[in-house]
C-alpha cells in the first residue's frame, strides 16, 4: 500500500521547501520463516540475532527483541541495531540460551500502529575451556558516505570480544579522544558511536578509530567517514564598503567548507566575471588590476558543489583620488607689482574645501584670495614687497570621504632683479609729417647710472644715422614722421650687467596717393582696363567718376 506525505506545507518555521515522500507499508507480507535461525555463541563470546524482516517493511520501524515472553531491555552488554538486529556483546553465562523474537512496529498511516512478531531464534550458548581470550574485534567500523541533506545522524559501530573481562572501547576522530560529554557524539553504548551531524557537517567528518582495551592488551579498526554537505561560507566577503582608488589593486576573497571541495564563480552586478587581462580568479579569490570607476559595484562569491551552493556579498566603491585640474604656478615679479595664482582640483568624490596658505600659515590681510570648489579659486598679492621675497603660496584641496583625503600644490615667488621698464603709451598712432614722442621709465634700480637703447625692428638707433631723431634717457623724439617710420620700438635699460625692455609699436597714418595713367586708346567694341593705383593708411575707399558723375558698380 503506498501513501504520500506532504511535509512543511505552510511551516513559517520550516527552514526547507514544501516536500512529497512516498511511504511504503508492507507488514501484511510473508515473514520468511524458511530457514530457522540458530545461533551458536561460546562463552565470552558476542552474537548477532537477526530479525530478518519482510524485504519491505514500510517505514520508520520500530524494533523489539523479546527473550521467551519477557521483553529486552537494552544494557552495555546488548542492544538492538539500527537494523533490528540484536547484538549480545558477551554471552557470559549459559541461561543466555533461549528462543528469543523479534517484533515491528510501524505506522501503516490507513490503519494506525501495527506490530508484527517475527519467528524464534534459538541461541546455543556452547562452553568455552579457555580461561582468557584476549580483545578482538569481531565486527569493524566501516566507510561511509553521508548525505548531510538527508542523513540527521548515523552511527559507526565496533564489536569487540574478550574473556573474562568484557574490553572497554576507546573512540578517536583524526587521532584525538572523544569525550563522553560531547554534545554531537553519543557513546554511551559502549560498542557504537552515534553521531549527530550540524549544520556544517564537515565538523564530523574524518578517520575514527575503535580501540578495545581489556586492562592487558589493546586492538583497534579504523573506518573513513565522509560528509557530504553544500557548502557553507567561512570566509565572507566584506560587508561594508570597499573603497579603492583608481589604477590601484582590488583584491577581495571569500571562502566556504563542505564536502566535495566547493568550487567558485564570481559575479558583478549579477554578470559571470570572466578572467581578462585585468581580472584574475583564483577559486576563491579574486584580483582586479588597475581598477577604474567601471569596476564599482555589487559583488558576489559563489562557493557551490553538487550539494547546492552559498553566496556571500559585498559592495565595492572606486574612487579617484584628489588631483588638480589647475595649480598655482611659480612667478617672477618686480617690486610693488601685483602677483595672481590660481587653482582648481577635481576627484570622486571631489573637493569639499580648498584653502590657501602663505608660507605654511594664515595669509595676511594684504592678501586677497577665494575658495570657491567648483570653479578656479584665485590668490592676489596686490602689491608685492620684500616681505613676501620666497614665499610660498600653497593651495590646499580636502574631501574626508576621499581615500586620500587631501592634496596640496605649491608655487614659490621670487622676486625679479634688475631694471624695471614700462612703456608709457604701448600703440601710438601719429599723421605723418608731424612729431612724435615714445616714452618709457624705469623703476627698481637708480635712475641715474641706467644706460638707454632704442631698436626700431632689430637695428639699433643713434643721432648721427638720423638728424630727424633726438635720444634721451627715458625718450626717443622723431620729427617729421613719414610711413617709412612705422613699426615696432624697443627701449632697452641696462644696469650692473643687468637688462631689461619694453615696446611700442608706431602706427602713421598717410594722406591717399593715387597713381593713374591719363590716357588710354583701344579700339572700338574692344574692353577698357583703367587701372587706379592707391597707397595710403588708413586704407582708402575708392569711387570712380566719369565727366564728374560716380560710376555705378
Amino acid at each position: 500500500t503506498y501513501y504520500t506525505i506532504v511535509k512543511n506545507v505552510g511551516d513559517p518555521e520550516a527552514s526547507k521547501s514544501p516536500e512529497v515522500i512516498v511511504k511504503v507499508s508492507y507488514l501484511d507480507a510473508i515473514w520468511d520463516t524458511s530457514t530457522p535461525q540458530i545461533v551458536d555463541a561460546r562463552v565470552g563470546e558476542f552474537a548477532v540475532l537477526e530479525c530478518r524482516p519482510p524485504a519491505h517493511f514500510g517505514a520508520n520501524p520500530k524494533f523489539k527483541w523479546s527473550k521467551g515472553n519477557i521483553p529486552i531491555t537494552e544494557s552495555d552488554s546488548m542492544y538492538i541495531s539500527e537494523y533490528g538486529n540484536l547484538v549480545i556483546l558477551q554471552v557470559a553465562f549459559q541461561h543466555f540460551a533461549s528462543d528469543y523474537r523479534c517484533s515491528i512496529t510501524i505506522d501503516s498511516l490507513k490503519e494506525g500502529y501495527q506490530t508484527r512478531q517475527g519467528p524464534a531464534v534459538a541461541l546455543r550458548v556452547l562452553d568455552n575451556s579457555a580461561s582468557y581470550i584476549p580483545p578482538e574485534i569481531a565486527m569493524k567500523p566501516v566507510d561511509l558516505n553521508i548525505d548531510a541533506q538527508i542523513t540527521e545522524s548515523f552511527r559507526v559501530e565496533c564489536v569487540v570480544n574478550g574473556y573474562p573481562n568484557l574490553p572497554s572501547i576507546r573512540w578517536y576522530k583524526d587521532s584525538v579522544h572523544i569525550s563522553a560529554s560531547s554534545v554531537i557524539y553519543d557513546i554511551q553504548k559502549r560498542n557504537y558511536l552515534g553521531i549527530t551531524i550540524p549544520r556544517s557537517g564537515g565538523t564530523v567528518g574524518g578517520r575514527y578509530r575503535c580501540e578495545a582495551y581489556d586492562g592487558t592488551n589493546t586492538v583497534y579498526a579504523s573506518a573513513t567517514i565522509d560528509i557530504n554537505t553544500k557548502p557553507i561560507i567561512t570566509t565572507g566577503l566584506p560587508t561594508a564598503e570597499v573603497k579603492k582608488s583608481s589604477g590601484s589593486e582590488l583584491e577581495v576573497a571569500c571562502g566556504a567548507t563542505s564536502t566535495p571541495t566547493p568550487s567558485y564563480r564570481w559575479y558583478k552586478n549579477a554578470i559571470l566575471l570572466q578572467e581578462n587581462i585585468n581580472t584574475q580568479i583564483n577559486g576563491g579569490k579574486l584580483t582586479v588590476y588597475h581598477v577604474t570607476t567601471m569596476n564599482k559595484g555589487v559583488y558576489q562569491c559563489e562557493a557551490y558543489n553538487d550539494q547546492g551552493s552559498s553566496i556571500s556579498t559585498g559592495m565595492i566603491v572606486i574612487q579617484e583620488r584628489l588631483t588638480f585640474v589647475i595649480r598655482p604656478q611659480d612667478d617672477e615679479v618686480y617690486l610693488g607689482t601685483a602677483a595672481t595664482f590660481n587653482c582648481m582640483g577635481k576627484g570622486n568624490p571631489g573637493p569639499t574645501s580648498l584653502q590657501w596658505r602663505f608660507n605654511g600659515g594664515t595669509p595676511p590681510d594684504t592678501h586677497h584670495f577665494t575658495t570657491n570648489i567648483v570653479n578656479q579659486a584665485t590668490y592676489t598679492i596686490p602689491l608685492v614687497s620684500t616681505f613676501e621675497k620666497n614665499g610660498r603660496i600653497s593651495c590646499i584641496i580636502s574631501s574626508p570621504d576621499n581615500l586620500y583625503p587631501s592634496d596640496t600644490a605649491t608655487a614659490i615667488l621670487t622676486l625679479r632683479e634688475g631694471p624695471q621698464v614700462n612703456a608709457h603709451v604701448k600703440d601710438i598712432v601719429q599723421k605723418e609729417g608731424m612729431n612724435v614722442d615714445l616714452v618709457c621709465t624705469v623703476h627698481n634700480v637708480d635712475t641715474t647710472t641706467v644706460e638707454w637703447k632704442w631698436l626700431f625692428g632689430d637695428t639699433l638707433l643713434s643721432e648721427p644715422d638720423d638728424d630727424r631723431i633726438t635720444i634721451n634717457p627715458g625718450l626717443l623724439e622723431i620729427r617729421q614722421i613719414t610711413d617709412a617710420d612705422q613699426g615696432t620700438y624697443t627701449c632697452q635699460a641696462d644696469d650692473d650687467g643687468l637688462s631689461n625692455q619694453d615696446t611700442i609699436y608706431l602706427t602713421v597714418e598717410t594722406r591717399p596717393k593715387i597713381s593713374l595713367e591719363s590716357s588710354i586708346r583701344i579700339g572700338q567694341g574692344a574692353d577698357a582696363n583703367l587701372v587706379c593705383i592707391v597707397g595710403g593708411n588708413p586704407k582708402p575707399v575708392i569711387t570712380w567718376r566719369r565727366n564728374n558723375v560716380q560710376v555705378p558698380e
